[in-house]
């Protein structure tokens, strides 16, 4: 009776501690295999991020190129536009006041009459004066019209063209600079969005290997239980019950 009882006891002990120990196996291997595997998809999700924030930095970098090129570009063309613009307005006024000089005296000189002053019979007809009075040289003064008319259309289309130029370019810069300010903006928010979530993905990859770290030892404890359980319960059949 006293040996039955104390294998009924041995058994008991045996059952339970074994049970004890699988249950603690099972639960860990479990925690551990979870574990592995969040791990496995956090670190996939790090590249990933690691990767978005890399592009986004170039092209970040890269726009922020262009527009700077762009912006100098656009304001030496503007510079220079002015430059033409200001010349031309003041050539313009300047042949425009030309003209104006010399046609009123081309006009002034054609309409002069003769002077009632007669010729000195020592010069006779064919003198210096002619007895009457100068009238210009009409022929070659049309011709000097013609030819600031001319000029002052140039002008005039120089600052036309220029003018819409400037305007065209003007509104081309201002679309350029805003759309490429919105993509830098979209861009940056992308970037600050992926190093939040990286930094977050770092923290979770490092509570994984903490948590896995202590499921692994609990494993391994369970397993050491139960390879420790053998030699004790073995000779009493129940090695069954360890495996």
């Amino acid at each position: 009776m006293t040996e039955a009882a104390e294998e009924a006891s041995k058994k008991g002990f045996c059952d339970t501690e074994t049970g004890k120990a699988e249950s603690t196996r099972n639960t860990n291997m479990a925690k551990v295999n979870k574990i592995n595997a969040e791990t496995k998809a956090a670190e996939a999700t790090k590249a990933a991020l690691e990767e978005t924030i890399e592009t986004l930095t170039t092209e970040i970098a890269e726009l922020n190129d262009v527009l700077t090129k762009t912006t100098k570009e656009r304001t030496a063309e503007r510079a220079d536009n002015m430059d033409t613009l200001d010349k031309a307005k003041e050539g313009l006024a300047a042949v425009k006041d030309a003209y104006d000089v010399l046609a009123s005296f081309y006009k002034g000189a054609a309409k002069a009459k003769v002077s009632l002053v007669q010729a000195s019979p020592v010069q006779g007809p064919a003198g210096p004066a002619a007895g009457g009075a100068g009238h210009g040289n009409q022929a070659k003064g049309g011709g000097i019209l013609a030819m600031l008319e001319v000029i002052i259309s140039d002008f005039e289309r120089t600052v036309k063209v220029t003018t819409k130029s400037e305007k065209e370019a003007s509104k081309e810069f201002t679309k350029f600079e805003r759309t490429t300010k919105a993509s830098i903006a979209s861009k940056e928010t992308s970037k600050s969005t992926a190093e939040f979530d990286l930094k977050d993905t770092d923290m979770t990859i490092v509570e994984n290997m903490d948590d896995l770290e202590k499921h692994q030892k609990m494993l391994d404890d369970a397993l050491k239980t139960l390879e420790d359980l053998v030699p004790a319960c073995v000779d009493t059949g129940d090695r069954k019950s360890v495996v």
